[in-house]
């Protein structure tokens, strides 16, 4: 399927991917947005899919941060979303104290 993905397509195949739970589908779709981001973004599917959702868009950017802070993909890992908890657990605690 990642021969199928365009700058153009990516991003609907992210979303249909993140809709209907296909985790092997939404992995390469993250990872060939990570690797086109500029032609993704100026696409048209992009504003129409992506840009208007802040979970997807957060998805993105913390496997992009990922990619760059450890050197993997990370794409489809549900660790992105268990750090997000982490931290937000984590700044609660602290601020209880």
């Amino acid at each position: 399927m990642h021969k199928s993905i365009c700058p153009q397509s990516a991003a609907k195949i992210f979303y249909i991917a993140d809709l209907y739970r296909i985790e092997p589908l939404k992995s390469q779709a993250i990872e060939y947005i990570c690797q086109h981001a500029a032609e993704v973004r100026e696409s048209e599917t992009w504003a129409q899919y992506v840009r208007p959702s802040s979970d997807l868009l957060e998805e993105l950017f913390n496997n992009m941060a990922n990619k760059r802070l450890y050197g993997s993909s990370g794409a489809g890992s549900s660790s992105s979303a268990g750090s997000s908890s982490a931290v937000s657990s984590s700044t609660v605690s602290s601020k209880g104290k």
